[in-house]
């Protein structure tokens, strides 16, 4: 049997030593944007002040490397120096094995290579820094050691077995519990889809009614429109006709009465005859053009009712609003796909029923998305896309909005 407590203290080294070293390498990209900052800045050649600028610039390349180094090798000394006491003390070969691994990439990460070039009006001029780090041999003697004790330890293949066997199980359980979990979220799932369903029929069945209702009144109030309309121009060419018939009744009736004597009269009779009779003509057109435009109208009104359809639909859509549809949670084993799944549930929550979003409103709006490139929050967005959104283009503008549906 194992001695736990020392097991317990080289396990507790180890994750020291972890904490630390993640915290030298976030203050190392810290530094670094430092430099990319400093280093995009313009410098201004022949002003008193460049040389030193760039100096400093090398200077923090330097210092950054070297604090970064001097931790990591800090660290393999410390790890060697609490841990290799405690060999003697019996402790788990899985604890050996961690102290071995984390020497190994601590020394691995010691390895740091930095080439820090400049360029002068995007001419090169060659490398202004130039750094190359390598573990101590002291540390690599440390490396060979535990390298060494770990694979002559009588117990390593049993452990490396059991380490095997004791994951398999752990990954069974993981997928037996996500399995169980889903199994309650599906049911759950189902429940609360169920009620949202007889909601959402619900203001679907008092649009459809709102729509119906609108589009009646606007046919009937159309309809009455064409109507006016055709009973006023038939009504005044009908006047026109009557004019222009009583008009050629009275000229007729003139020169069959005159003689061929009162030429000049006859021929201001027949003048203003034939006006008469071209009037009638205008007239009678009218009144055709009039029914024909009356049948045009009247078989283009359910054609003009349905074009109005969409847009009274939009507006029945924003004044009667859809309830947000349940989302279905999945739970993943796959750390990957967990992050996914965590990030288009924190895109749905954040999204408002009928409320039309662009990708950068979204980033600005759920903080996951924060620190995420556009690209990969569009690939998030199209993941969701058929399932919890759909994607709609106004004015040459991509935006997503929720389904109803």
């Amino acid at each position: 049997m194992y001695n736990k407590e020392t097991t317990e203290m080289m396990l507790q080294a180890v994750e020291s030593a972890g904490k630390t070293a993640k915290s030298a390498d976030a203050e190392y990209e810290r530094g670094a944007r430092k430099i990319q900052s400093m280093a995009s800045q313009q410098i201004q050649l022949g002003v008193g002040t460049a040389v030193s600028k760039a100096s400093r610039i090398a200077d923090l390349v330097r210092k950054t490397n070297d604090d970064l180094y001097a931790t990591l090798q800090m660290l393999v000394g410390l790890i060697d120096s609490q841990c290799r006491p405690l060999l003697d003390q019996d402790p788990d070969p899985s604890a050996i094995r961690r102290v071995k691994d984390m020497i190994k990439h601590l020394n691995d990460e010691s390895k740091i290579k930095t080439d820090f070039t400049a360029s002068v009006n995007d001419v090169s001029r060659g490398k202004v820094v130039a750094v190359s780090y390598r573990p101590t041999i002291e540390n690599q003697m440390i490396e060979k050691f535990w390298e060494t004790v770990y694979q002559n330890h009588p117990e390593r293949i049993a452990s490396e077995k059991a380490e095997r066997d004791r994951e398999k199980e752990e990954k069974k359980k993981k997928e037996a519990d996500a399995k169980a979990a889903n199994e309650a979220c599906e049911k759950e799932f189902e429940g609360e889809l169920a009620k949202w369903s007889v909601k959402r029929d619900e203001i679907l069945a008092k649009r459809s009614a709102e729509v119906e209702k609108e589009l009646s009144l606007m046919k009937t109030e159309r309809q009455a429109d064409i109507e006016a309309r055709y009973e006023e121009s038939v009504k005044k060419a009908n006047k026109g006709k009557i004019f222009n018939e009583n008009n050629i009744k009275h000229h007729e009736k003139a020169l069959a009465t005159l003689s061929a004597i009162h030429f000049l009269k006859r021929k201001d009779h027949r003048e203003k005859l034939d006006y008469a009779r071209q009037g009638l003509a205008q007239m009678e057109a009218a009144v055709e053009e009039a029914e024909m435009l009356h049948k045009k109208e009247c078989e283009g009104l359910s054609a003009w009712v349905e074009s109005k359809r969409a847009e009274l639909a939009e507006k029945t859509r924003e004044r009667y609003p859809i309830p947000k549809k349940p989302r279905k949670t999945t739970y993943y084993t796959d750390p990957q796909k967990l992050v996914d799944e965590l990030a288009q549930g924190a895109i749905y929550e954040e999204m408002e029923p009928g409320k039309k979003y662009t990708p950068e409103d979204l980033m600005e709006l759920v903080p996951m998305l924060a620190d995420m490139t556009r690209a990969r929050v569009l690939g998030h967005l199209r993941m969701m896309i058929g399932v919890d959104i759909e994607r709609i283009e106004e004015d040459r503008t991509v935006y997503f909005r929720l389904l109803e549906s």
